[in-house]
């Protein structure tokens, strides 16, 4: 619906390094192939992540609230941006 949001979870298995840049289409998954997920290292200390938007002509109009990670341990610290 028009300005509502949804969450929207997406285990870091669904996750790839393996896809193709012109349609954005995974092409190895890390559910399929754990050398295309994310280590053990990143997800302890994820310093970058990226949204895109590609691969299908037009326009692209996503609105992002927030982001959070689950299932991590339980000594992280949430940290607030604002």
């Amino acid at each position: 619906a028009v300005n509502q949001y949804t969450k929207v979870l997406i285990p870091f298995t669904d996750f790839s390094d393996n896809w193709d840049a012109k349609t954005g289409d995974i092409i190895e998954s890390c559910s399929d192939n754990s050398n295309f997920c994310p280590d053990e290292e990143t997800l302890r200390d994820l310093k970058r992540f990226e949204i895109m938007g590609e691969g299908v002509n037009g326009d692209v109009d996503l609105t992002i609230r927030s982001i959070k990670a689950i299932g991590c341990d339980d000594d992280v610290i949430e940290v607030n941006p604002n």
